[in-house]
């Protein structure tokens, strides 16, 4: 197993508290959790995101998911007043059939310039900072298109 997959099994591990009190209850069956959002520098300019979901479905279900093709994919916006804008699409995040009971989970943790999460391109805008959140669009073969928005997380990129 590569250092990236440890990693973010760790990441993963960490945000769902494995070994300790679920924080929250496993999502119903078809439907997608509330996503977890944090942003960390990582150094060189680059921001590391790290994005956390699942949708509720058996272990077995799951597996099928993953096994016929299921993508779910990661939409970064910013949160404004007037109208929210999409910065990027991501990758496909990565699919892991969970044997916790929490159905399908989904995991992203993309890497990219801290300055592309500045919403507003302009210091005299940016008397309050940057609200970033991400949307998960779910699709998978038998499941209508799923997709729910994460927190918000304010900073200044």
């Amino acid at each position: 197993m590569s250092v990236r997959s440890l990693a973010l099994l760790g990441a993963v591990a960490a945000i769902l508290g494995l070994g300790a009190a679920p924080a929250q209850a496993d999502p119903k069956p078809g439907v997608m959790a509330s996503p977890r959002l944090t942003i960390q520098q990582a150094g060189g300019g680059q921001c590391r995101l790290t994005v956390l979901t699942s949708v509720g479905m058996a272990q077995a279900q799951a597996q099928y998911q993953i096994d016929n093709g299921a993508v779910a994919r990661i939409e970064v916006w910013a949160d404004d007043l007037v109208y929210d804008n999409r910065l990027l699409k991501a990758p496909n995040a990565a699919l892991t059939a969970s044997r916790y009971g929490s159905g399908l989970v989904v995991t992203a943790q993309p890497t990219l310039p801290c300055s592309a999460l500045d919403e507003d391109r302009s210091s005299n805008l940016d008397t309050e900072g940057d609200e970033i959140y991400v949307k998960v669009v779910f699709d998978g073969p038998g499941y209508p298109r799923l997709s729910k928005n994460s927190n918000v997380v304010s900073g200044r990129w």
